[in-house]
């Protein structure tokens, strides 16, 4: 059985009972406004750095394009990359981000394009002020997954929508999932390391 919250946060003292089967830390990695890949390098104890990137344009789905205030079918650019341990190359998440381009300064874009640093640090590096909310978290303990949708909003306006899922190698986050659920003897993405 799949847990969805649509608000997965809950409220301070009740953080939902969708993410039950989280530990503390797979709680705060799913429902966190800040970058995730920063409390996930305290985790796992070492540096997260992309290990691969694509990206293609793409007319906006109707769901996706209402999350950034877009009419559907606008155009966006689809970024997939995957977040591996910069020392063992160990994939630990797998992300889709939906650019609406057009709402990023230029010098932004640029950067983005290169494809060589994640979201986070890049949004740091350019000082940009922004407001994330999560609209979407799956946790299914029969699959042993995790994931999450959220929305980037630089200025008032939504810029990205991020889904993020989270590898076998996450153990810490749903420490009481079903053994079976869960994939192991995950292995290092090719010229990662």
């Amino acid at each position: 059985m799949e847990h969805t919250a649509a608000h997965p946060e809950g409220d301070a003292e009740h953080p939902g009972e969708e993410l039950a089967a989280l530990t503390p830390v797979g709680r705060m990695v799913m429902t966190t406004d800040g970058t995730v890949t920063a409390i996930l390098a305290h985790a796992v104890g070492e540096r997260i750095v992309l290990g691969g990137t694509a990206r293609h344009r793409l007319a906006a789905p109707g769901p996706a394009a209402a999350h950034l205030r877009l009419p559907a079918g606008a155009p966006v650019e689809l970024r997939t990359v995957q977040l591996v341990g910069e020392r063992t190359g160990t994939r630990y998440v797998r992300a889709e981000t939906l650019v609406s381009t057009a709402a990023l300064p230029p010098a932004f874009r640029e950067d983005l394009a290169r494809g060589t640093e994640t979201i986070g640090r890049l949004l740091r590096a350019h000082r940009l002020e922004t407001y994330r909310e999560v609209v979407d978290a799956r946790v299914s303990p029969a699959e042993g997954t995790c994931r999450r949708t959220y929305t980037v909003s630089a200025g008032g306006v939504p810029v990205l929508l991020i889904t993020e899922r989270f590898e076998a190698a996450c153990r810490f986050l749903a420490a009481s999932l079903p053994a079976q659920g869960r994939r192991e003897g995950v292995q290092p993405v090719p010229g990662a390391a």
